[in-house]
């Protein structure tokens, strides 16, 4: 049992859950008061190790005769946590390019330093938004659903305006979601028309890239925004290393994505 001890725990479970979930392995379906005895932890820890697991889908809750028990869930959540564990090193591989820019740059004379500003809330956000009006072709980078949901359609209808006024565009990578998720919407037909045909953006699968945060890229600026529930943050690094970077790795995957049917319909009407 040594290396499937060593595996589940190579899989970011704690001792005790490896302990409990061998335990289950070994005796089959059993309730919070046998788990208990059986490996000798109180009965409130077992219950939370318990929905621990049944969280990261390895074991599942039973009702039997009114009794709560626990038994190991099938193979197949141990092979859907490997796959979400191979996935975090990916992004952790991709974020690895950033960070490594921006230690880099560290050491670059002063007329090359590095300015980080930290915006919080949804007003500072805006801020961060509004910024990249001063895009000198337009953005790019990546699309976690439509920014408007954070910060409100009538702002963003307001930078689309000066955004076309500008002659900038906007071009982003999205998982697959609904087309109306990645798209500022308004009611006049003809703006709507003009705010289509000013953003491009491409699909990409998730299992190539998992997309957590909206990003630009333009200029010598890199920007971060993601939000949780109804808070949101904001991170603009200015620096040119950083950005090349961030601007290389936006094509590598832009190459790798797939046009939407309805972003190439739009630009085919």
């Amino acid at each position: 049992m040594k290396e499937v001890n060593d595996f589940l725990r190579q899989l970011g479970l704690s001792s005790d859950e490896v302990e409990v979930y061998l335990y289950l392995l070994k005796n089959g379906k059993q309730s919070v008061l046998n788990l208990s005895r059986g490996v000798r932890i109180s009965r409130t820890t077992i219950y939370r190790i318990c929905e621990a697991l049944r969280e990261k889908g390895l074991v599942e809750k039973l009702k039997v005769n009114e009794a709560v028990k626990y038994r190991i869930n099938n193979i197949s959540s141990l092979e859907k946590l490997v796959s979400e564990e191979e996935k975090k090193v990916k992004l952790l591989g991709y974020g690895f390019k950033s960070i490594e820019s921006i230690l880099k740059s560290q050491s670059l004379t002063n007329t090359q330093k590095i300015k980080v500003t930290h915006y919080s809330g949804s007003e500072e956000v805006k801020q961060l938004i509004w910024n990249t009006l001063n895009a000198r072709n337009g953005t790019i980078g990546l699309g976690y659903y439509s920014i408007s949901e954070i910060i409100g359609t009538d702002f963003m209808v307001r930078w689309w305006k000066e955004m076309i006024k500008r002659g900038l565009t906007d071009t982003q990578l999205f998982n697959p979601v609904p087309s109306d998720r990645v798209r500022t919407q308004t009611k006049n037909e003809n703006f709507q028309k003009e705010i289509d045909e000013n953003h491009r953006y491409r699909i990409i699968e998730r299992d190539i890239l998992e997309i957590s945060y909206d990003s630009f890229i333009y200029n010598d600026v890199f920007s971060i925004v993601q939000w949780l529930k109804d808070e949101c943050y904001g991170l603009e690094i200015q620096n040119k290393i950083v950005a090349d970077q961030e601007r290389e790795l936006f094509n590598f995957f832009w190459k790798m994505a797939k046009p939407d049917k309805l972003s190439l319909k739009m630009r085919q009407s």
